[in-house]
């Protein structure tokens, strides 16, 4: 199934998107309505890449040989930072790190969480606010016994409280689409991640002025690999 999905299912998406640009490159369009198709065919695409990345990696945390080790989680969340100004630079975004503490955990899973947590928190922001910045704030409390709680902060747009109970379902999407883009797996991702952990995830609370997220990791006990 992984084999069909990353390769027999994105070969062709990959083929569809290439083309459809080279023909938008080099023929032009006869009018306005069709460009948008063609820009319709390429989210589309694009869309469906995402989606079919996103189901890869869902299935990749259920995979049981995963390993864990102690991971510095500043440098880990360092690193999705450095990633993401990279790719923004016509765009400001705020973010204050704390010191945070190491973990046991998988590194790839635990740069998943945080990705999806940083990415969901500069992608769901007000689009009516000219000079609104985009801002993040990341901070941990150790004093918890052998667990860790760290917290993450956005001024985002938040989501009604209605949904709150059905945020880590997949294929759950709170918000206009159009406005929006993802998959809907994103935080299923996380709850996944944290379960594979031995530790949790929640939304603490969430208005319009933005959200605030709990993750509880282990500090001293060893996780086993067949968690």
């Amino acid at each position: 199934f992984s084999n069909i999905m990353s390769h027999d299912l994105k070969a062709p998406l990959n083929n569809l998107h290439s083309f459809t640009k080279l023909i938008s490159k080099d023929n032009g369009f006869v009018n306005e309505e069709h460009k948008e198709y063609f820009e319709v065919i390429e989210n589309s695409t694009m869309e469906m890449k995402m989606l079919i990345d996103d189901l890869l990696f869902y299935q990749k945390v259920e995979d049981e040989n995963i390993t864990y080790e102690n991971i510095n989680l500043k440098e880990l969340i360092d690193d999705i930072i450095s990633s993401y100004k990279k790719g923004h630079v016509d765009k400001t975004i705020s973010f204050d790190i704390a010191d945070l503490p190491k973990v046991k955990g998988n590194y790839v899973l635990l740069k998943a969480l945080f990705g999806n947590l940083i990415s969901n928190s500069i992608k769901y922001q007000p689009k009516d606010k000219e000079d609104h910045i985009p801002t993040i704030k990341i901070w941990s409390d150790e004093d918890k016994g052998d667990q860790i709680e760290i917290f993450v902060l956005d001024n985002g747009i938040g989501m009604e409280k209605k949904y709150i109970k059905d945020i880590f379902l997949p294929f759950k999407r709170f918000h206009n689409k159009k406005e929006y883009e993802g998959t809907g797996l994103g935080l299923s991702i996380c709850k996944s991640v944290m379960d594979k952990h031995s530790g949790f995830i929640e939304l603490l609370n969430t208005s319009s002025e933005g959200s605030t997220f709990k993750i509880v990791l282990t500090k001293h006990k060893s996780i086993s690999n067949e968690a």
